[in-house]
């Protein structure tokens, strides 16, 4: 039987424009330099100092201006965080909340520290700028052996990530509910005006009329849309009053009304928009009471302030 052509490729399932061996060579070629740079700070200082200070640190805040997505790409601490997880050797485990939500601050102090004590050490002492390149790797590369995804340091406490924001890496997240139709499932609604309930879907298709005003104002900042579509309807294979769901974020749910799909649905969206590291976001949902559509901050597990547009 002929394989059937997948209408809606997932993210990683859709071919890029750059082959994937370019990319590994770019990673290489950086992670090559870098450490080449800190072979010329240990053995000739004037040359490591004159390539850092004069030709590296200049061009880093302009490819963050004029191809913003660049050095997230072929950045050395990134391919080195990525290694134990593409080579399946890394623990897996998830940062805690609170150092997730501390790792913002934590990053923008590294940052300030460093480029405070430039003047003071960096600028002319080669063997302490060495050092600090080799604990950054070291680092990045301990962040993907011990926590899952960017989470143990390119997305969390790189001192770079404060930077690579500001110049609009972090999307805006819009988050819709798309319930094609909402009869409760178990818990069934009553049947006066169950025909009403295909309009469930009003948050998500809020959420595309939103992309269609943007693709047509083209704003200059990154907006990606989640649309969480499914129906809730009784069967055989529906989800019962007791039952435990485990959402995307880890976090167990125990059901007590299966017409409470909403906010399950809108849990794994807005979690899947903090996995995309998203600065700022908006969830989207259709009152139970009324049916009109209304803006809802949706709060997932861990920093709130991530969503708060």
């Amino acid at each position: 039987m002929p394989s059937v052509a997948k209408l809606f490729p997932t993210y990683s399932e859709i071919p890029t424009k750059i082959p994937q061996p370019v990319w590994i060579t770019l990673r290489l070629v950086t992670l090559s330099i870098t450490l080449w740079l800190i072979y010329f700070l240990a053995t000739n200082p004037a040359i490591g100092l004159r390539l850092i200070w004069g030709l590296l640190i200049p061009l880093l805040p302009l490819s963050f201006v004029v191809i913003p997505g660049l050095w997230r790409q072929i950045c050395p601490m990134a391919f080195l965080n990525q290694i134990p997880r593409t080579l399946g050797f890394s623990l897996n485990y998830t940062l805690p909340v609170r150092w997730k939500n501390l790792s913002f601050y934590v990053s923008a102090a590294a940052f300030f520290i460093i480029v405070s004590f430039r003047h003071i050490s960096l600028n002319q002492n080669s063997d302490v700028l060495a050092y600090v390149l080799v604990a950054a790797l070291v680092c990045s590369f301990a962040g993907g052996v011990v926590f899952k995804g960017r989470s143990g340091w390119c997305g969390t406490f790189c001192p770079l990530a404060p930077i690579q924001r500001t110049y609009g890496q972090a999307p805006v997240v819009l988050v819709g509910k798309g319930i094609t139709f909402d009869t409760g499932g178990i818990s069934i609604k009553p049947a006066d005006g169950m025909e009403k309930m295909k309009y469930d879907m009003a948050g998500g298709a809020t959420m595309i009329g939103a992309m269609r005003a943007i693709a047509m104002l083209k704003p200059k900042v990154k907006v990606t849309a989640i649309i969480c579509a499914t129906e809730n309807m009784p069967s055989g294979k529906a989800q019962k009053p007791g039952d435990v769901q485990i959402a995307m974020s880890g976090k167990s749910i125990e059901i007590i009304n299966t017409d409470a799909e909403g906010r399950l649905v809108l849990a794994d969206g807005s979690q899947l928009a903090v996995n995309l590291d998203s600065a700022r976001g908006r969830a989207v949902e259709t009152h139970s009471r009324g049916l009109e559509p209304g803006l809802h901050l949706c709060r997932p597990p861990g920093d709130e302030r991530q969503l708060r547009g």
